[in-house]
């Protein structure tokens, strides 16, 4: 999936929803002009990164997504995400960063984009 379209975007709000079954994060992204958005839905999260001493509306400088295997070693990105044990062999898993001032990390199962 290719979220290089969304890149200049600003960040409207990011929601996580925490309960015992799974995790969800919606991330809200919006054009200068507020006249398109789009969220982007992480189910089963399993690890969250965000820097919230900026501010909220800043424009996002790059989206990375990386598919992580399932089996094998993961790309340098994201090694430094070993060491939290996420990579379990249970299944394949999702990787989101945004760049801007205050960078967010995910890493989750499916990401889902609604326009």
């Amino acid at each position: 999936m290719d979220l290089e379209r969304f890149r200049g975007y600003s960040l409207r709000d990011v929601a996580v929803t925490a309960t015992s079954a799974a995790s969800v994060v919606r991330i809200t992204l919006v054009t200068s002009d507020g006249a398109d958005s789009v969220a982007l839905l992480l189910e089963d999260v399993v690890h969250i990164e965000m820097d919230t001493s900026r501010s909220w509306d800043d424009l996002i400088d790059e989206l990375t997504l990386l598919q992580l295997p399932q089996h094998g070693p993961w790309p340098k990105q994201v090694q430094h995400l070993l060491h939290h044990h996420h990579h379990n062999n249970r299944s394949a898993l999702t990787w989101l960063r945004m760049d801007g001032p205050g960078p967010i990390e995910l890493l989750g199962a499916r990401l889902t984009v609604e326009q």
